[in-house]
Order: structure tokens, then C-alpha cells, then sequence
């Protein structure tokens, strides 16, 4: 936990459980450079093999010339690298800055090193927890929770590593005469 976070909490208030974003928020944005690196592969092979130009390829009805899908090729590498190495920065970003906190009396959601956002909800006004897992997110033990308050107002925490512990710490120190 942040000396921030530790400098929030009430006095007498105890933290039962942090987290904080599951490595996963990585995935598209090296999924989007891993294609990169396939196009650019297959720009410099075809290149090799079939840089005459006057090779003609049929792709969905269109006759193209093999140095016109190198050109494709390339540019397709480089639109991949350059929006995945975008995503691998936001994912940092998301990574190293987001911080989940319970503590016995309200949760706590840091996000963001620039614009930093700090939501609070005592669990006393809490109504019911969320959490919505793909099946990448069931094989890799991640989740988005959404927890939901008397006023309708929501605190998301995307991305979220062993999301169903989280909510379990939460349910646990709800005051006694409740349970989502």
C-alpha cells in the first residue's frame, strides 16, 4: 500500500485487503506487437521471394501486385507497433498506478501518477458487488468489479487480480446486518 493510502486511512481504521491491476492489462498491447512483428516477417519473405512486381496475387477479388502487398505489409507492421507500444504505455500506467484498498469501514480506489482519482465508499452504503470475469480473465484469476451504492453512484475497479478474494474481504466487513 502507498504512503498515500496509508496517509487516508481514519485513525483506528485497519486495512483488511489491498490489490491492485493483474499483469493481463498488458496482453493487447503485446498481442498488437506480436502482430507487428508477424507483418514485418511477412513483408521481408515476401519480399525475398517475389520482389519483381509483377507477380499477381488475388486477394478477395483483387488483383494486386507483390510489391503492393509489401508496401500493405509494412504499413500494417508499423500501425500495430506504434499502437501497441501506445497500449503497453497505458497499461503501465493502469499497472503501476492503480491501488485498491479495504479497510473496515469504506474502500478506497487510487488511480493515475498525473491526474490522480481517489474514490471512497463507506461499506455502509454499500448494495451490492459486482464481478464480471471473461474466460481469459477465469484461466489468468482476473475480473472488472463494480461496486454500487444507495445512490446509484458506481466505483470501478477494472482489471482487477483475484477479484472474487476482493470481494469475499468486502463482504466480510460489512457491518453485521447486511450482506450483498
Amino acid at each position: 500500500m502507498s504512503s498515500y493510502l496509508k496517509f487516508m486511512l481514519l485513525p483506528g481504521e485497519k486495512v483488511v485487503a489491498s490489490g491492485g491491476s493483474h499483469p493481463a492489462v498488458y496482453l493487447p498491447g503485446l498481442s498488437l506487437t506480436l502482430l507487428a512483428l508477424v507483418f514485418g516477417y511477412l513483408k521481408n519473405f515476401l519480399g525475398q521471394h517475389y520482389d519483381d512486381g509483377f507477380t499477381v496475387v488475388s486477394l478477395i477479388g483483387f488483383h494486386i501486385a507483390m510489391k503492393h502487398v509489401g508496401m500493405i505489409l509494412y504499413m500494417l507492421a508499423t500501425v500495430c507497433f506504434i499502437y501497441g507500444v501506445i497500449r503497453i504505455a497505458l497499461a503501465f500506467n493502469e499497472f503501476a498506478c492503480a491501488e485498491y484498498v479495504v479497510t473496515d469501514r469504506r474502500i478506497i480506489v487510487k488511480e493515475g501518477i498525473i491526474k490522480r482519482e481517489i474514490i471512497e465508499m463507506d461499506l455502509e452504503f454499500l448494495i451490492k458487488i459486482v464481478v464480471v470475469q471473461t474466460v481469459m480473465g477465469k484461466i489468468l484469476n482476473y475480473g472488472n468489479i463494480i461496486v454500487y451504492d444507495h445512490s446509484g453512484d458506481t466505483i470501478p475497479m477494472p482489471t482487477t487480480a483475484n477479484p472474487y478474494d476482493l470481494k469475499k474481504q468486502v463482504a466480510a466487513n460489512l457491518p453485521k446486518h447486511r450482506h450483498p
